[in-house]
């Protein structure tokens, strides 16, 4: 993986160390946060909070924000929130990314995510997440689940890998 840093669980142990570092400005940020201006503020079990300043660039032909940036802010919070659980071999995606969004947003200013673990199992993680806007007012509000994979398969881009299900039997899961 080139260009990219060595997070979670797919990197190797001390994932949440390593987003922490970021948080702190002591590493460098993940590369597509970088390109999109995405900022982590923090980093604990519970959740991560991702900043944005926003301009004229990222508004749809009416001023108003496009609806994709707020998805993409929510996304990296509850990515990142995610990252940082990850143990040792494990990788995670998404399986579902909702969005609801709640009041037209502004083109301009510092947006906020803030995602929170709603609940965590050993294969699948179910996570929100709040966008607000400068003035705290809340625009917009994200849900996805993460399904966590064992890494060597899932770096590799296999087609399929091997889980585990409660029996202890073990099932192919097939990618789209």
């Amino acid at each position: 993986m080139t260009g990219r840093p060595a997070v979670g669980g797919a990197g190797g142990a001390g994932g949440a160390d390593a987003l922490r570092a970021i948080a702190a400005g002591q590493a460098p940020p993940i590369p597509y946060d970088a390109h999109m201006g995405f900022r982590l503020v923090s980093w604990s079990p519970e959740g991560a909070v991702v900043e944005a300043d926003v301009d004229g660039r990222f508004a749809n032909p009416t001023g108003v924000l496009h609806g994709g940036v707020l998805m993409g802010l929510a996304d990296s919070a509850m990515g990142l929130t995610v990252t940082g659980l990850l143990g040792a071999g494990e990788a995670g995606t998404n399986t579902d990314l909702q969005m609801r969004f709640l009041r037209p947003t502004a083109g301009t200013g510092t947006l906020r995510a803030t995602a929170r673990v709603v609940r965590r199992g050993r294969r699948a993680l179910v996570l929100e997440c709040d966008v607000a806007d400068a003035a705290g007012k809340l625009v917009a509000r994200a849900s996805s689940q993460f399904l966590v994979l064992p890494a060597d398969a899932f770096a590799q881009g296999s087609r399929t890998w091997r889980t585990r299900t409660p029996d202890q039997a073990t099932t192919r899961v097939r990618q789209r």
